[in-house]
């Protein structure tokens, strides 16, 4: 029985471990190791060419990443966390069904040989030595032949044997992959050049913000015949507009009170203790005490601000609201660390890898934003408003403490170079754009001890809080005015724009629930209470728009800069062409130094002095030495360049560690890129049916 035990408490851990490292859980899917004798069918999640996909299967394949979580992190998932896995499970599910049936079509099978071989050939599988290791962590055979003749052991050992039938499938079907795919070695030669060769240069370069707007004749004509030539960056995705209430389920004050009275009245007695670490334990104090020197930037905000409000020695701060925990902090030592924190609120235009239109679109943004700011409109509205980093947006924008080196460079250098109070930008990253205020200043760490306690929310709050959920609901059913009741409530009304299936959902965070509400939604209706897990949510459909293209006049505004930019290129891109001569003859025709490059590699990110160029990078790489470039228009400027020095990589340097290393990787990148292409196209053939609608 004790072998039993064992084996059925670690199948669940020691299958996921190697599901994981094998490569996906769409072999477990495979397997149907997990699978219940006698499944009765369910209703299906999803039909994929006509073989169901059982909702339990979903579930339990969701069931079995948020453990994986938790086991792996320690902390709970919460219900957003559980929605994005939910996604991830359904896809995988969908790929699993999608693989069987290329698997059977290729004739790929497992026999009943193969598969004894994995367990008690000469080379079993990990899973078999894991499962039946003896005292030295060796495969004991004994062990294995004890649960093969023990009746009481047959499910496990046929649920064992179905992944591994499944395992060894797979792997077949990764050889094919494999088979299909060779990196020569001249290959592996021509990609070690590539990446390691450099080259210097002279250049000239006619900046395009030389030119004012002024100079620069565009016409209603000119708009209009870019949003045709362009129409295709212009189209919608159905569109929604919500407006919507949260209501949190952290623990209300009530329910903190005892907590924080309590800590309270510790606070006399906090202050006079001679000794802080034997206080602390003697209150029990869910944090132990450590007399570590902290800065701001690596504490709770909350935190932070309670103790560095006031950083004198011996005060005691707080009881205030850690996460779930209630602290009452006593400041034992301050000392000056010569190195500046501040605490920052900002809101992000833009994201890594946006096209050159849209940057210059969320630039024109951010002024319009800071212009507003300076009327007096507030910051964190227009932050939870308009920031596209979501971390900080329901925050306010507020980013925290944080020190020197936490932030990329322009950003940090402009928070830094900030008085209290001002805003600064738009600050050009390579995230975006970005709107800086600064809160706070401070160069010193203190030591300190603290006494913390946890404070849960009780279900007297829960129930009370969902009861004014289920009220906004009701009455606006029965005929109120969605935004009036919610006043009458006391709730704050939000609104948010959802395009398609967009997954993250301003102020609402990424919920399945929602997304489901709104994906079938119509103008008018009312969600049922949502439980994110972290609110209560109720959301009503404001108005819907088709799937469609903006039209010229929604978009106008954001096709004049670019139409201006795309004019600017062709004057000064035509100076240089009708200049004649070499690059110092170019350079005096056009009133232009002739400027040098440091050596550049091929993961070179920027040009000093250009910023952001990969078509110079690419060119100057491109040129042979003394060789001159055309006319080159690159996303800040238009140049000419000249090659002046070019260093080839040594293929003979190249170490064997180095080649072998090299040729694993672009054989893994081709065989991924392969699979990725096969499995697309199985899906753009599949016929699918998602009916995950009529479960969330």
């Amino acid at each position: 029985m004790g072998m039993m035990t064992k084996m059925r408490e670690s199948t669940g851990v020691v299958l996921w471990i190697l599901v994981l490292s094998f490569g996906g859980l769409w072999v477990l899917q495979d397997s149907g190791a997990l699978d219940n004798i006698g499944l009765q069918q369910r209703q299906n999640i999803a039909v994929v060419n006509g073989e169901p996909v059982l909702y339990e299967e979903y579930t339990r394949a969701l069931e079995q990443e948020v453990r994986n979580y938790q086991q792996q992190t320690g902390e709970s998932a919460t219900q957003a966390l559980r929605d994005q896995y939910s996604d991830t499970v359904y896809d995988r599910l969908i790929e699993n069904k999608l693989r069987e049936r290329e698997m059977d079509r290729l004739g790929i099978r497992v026999t009943d040989a193969e598969v004894q071989n994995l367990f008690t050939g000469p080379n079993p599988d990990p899973i078999v030595r894991q499962l039946f290791a003896g005292a030295d962590g060796e495969l004991d055979r004994g062990l294995l032949q004890s649960a093969i003749d023990n009746p009481e052991a047959t499910q496990d050992l046929i649920a064992i044997e179905e992944y591994l039938r499944s395992k060894r499938r797979a792997e077949k079907l990764n050889a094919l992959f494999g088979a299909a795919v060779r990196v020569t070695d001249a290959e592996v030669d021509a990609e070690y050049i590539r990446r390691n060769r450099t080259a210097q240069g002279r250049y000239i370069a006619l900046r395009y913000a030389e030119i004012p707007d002024s100079a620069v004749a565009v016409t209603e004509r000119d708009f209009r015949a870019y949003y045709d030539d362009n129409r295709d960056d212009y189209a919608r995705e159905r569109t929604v507009t919500v407006d919507f209430v949260t209501l949190s389920q952290e623990p209300s004050a009530e329910d903190s009170a005892s907590v924080l009275s309590d800590l309270a009245d510790l606070t006399d007695a906090f202050a006079a203790a001679e000794d802080d670490s034997v206080f602390v334990l003697q209150n029990f104090s869910q944090v132990p005490y450590t007399g570590a020197y902290v800065g701001p930037g690596n504490m709770d905000t909350a935190l932070a601000e309670a103790i560095f409000a006031d950083p004198t020695v011996g005060r005691v701060a707080g009881p205030v609201l850690v996460g779930d925990q209630a602290r009452l902090v006593k400041i034992t030592d301050v000392r000056s660390t010569g190195n500046t924190a501040v605490r920052a609120r900002h809101i992000l235009f833009g994201n890594r890898g946006d096209t050159d239109e849209q940057r210059e679109a969320q630039r024109q943004q951010a002024l319009d934003i800071r212009q507003r700011l300076q009327s007096g409109e507030s910051f964190e509205t227009l932050a939870r408003q308009y920031s596209q980093d979501p971390g900080s947006a329901a925050r306010g924008g507020d980013l925290g403490w944080f020190g020197e080196g936490r932030m990329v460079a322009p950003f940090e250098e402009a928070a830094f170079g900030a008085r209290i109070g001002d805003v600064v930008g738009p600050v050009a990253t390579d995230f975006g754009f970005h709107l800086i205020r600064v809160e706070e200043r401070t160069d010193v760490e203190v030591q300190f001890a603290q006494v913390a306690q946890s404070v849960g929310v009780t279900s007297a709050t829960l129930r009370a809080v969902r009861d004014k959920a289920d009220d906004l609901t009701y009455y606006t059913e029965e005929g109120g005015d969605f935004a009036a009741e919610a006043e009458r409530l006391g709730l704050d009304l939000q609104q948010a724009v959802v395009q398609g299936d967009q997954a993250f959902i301003p102020g609402l965070g990424n919920s399945r629930a929602v997304r489901s509400f709104i994906a079938r939604a119509q103008p008018g209706d009312v969600s049922d209470v949502i439980d994110t897990g972290t609110d209560f949510v109720v959301v009503r459909v404001a108005e819907v728009e088709p799937e469609g293209f903006r039209s010229f006049e929604d978009v106008r505004a954001e096709i004049e800069p670019r139409v201006r930019l795309e004019k600017k290129k062709e004057v000064q891109a035509a100076k240089l062409r009708e200049a004649s001569g070499g690059l110092d003859q170019l350079g005096a025709a056009v009133g232009a130094p002739v400027r040098t490059t440091q050596d550049l590699a091929l993961s070179a990110t920027t040009v000093p002095g250009l910023g952001r160029e990969p078509a110079f990078i690419g060119t100057l790489l491109g040129l042979d030495q003394g060789e001159t470039s055309g006319v080159v228009t690159g996303e800040n400027s238009v140049f000419v360049i000249e090659s002046t020095s070019v260093t080839d990589a040594d293929v003979s340097a190249m170490t064997a560690e180095e080649r072998t290393a090299l040729k694993t990787e672009l054989t893994n990148q081709r065989r991924q890129r392969l699979q990725s292409q096969w499995i697309e196209k199985l899906r753009d053939a599949a016929d699918i049916e998602d009916h995950r609608s009529l479960f969330f």
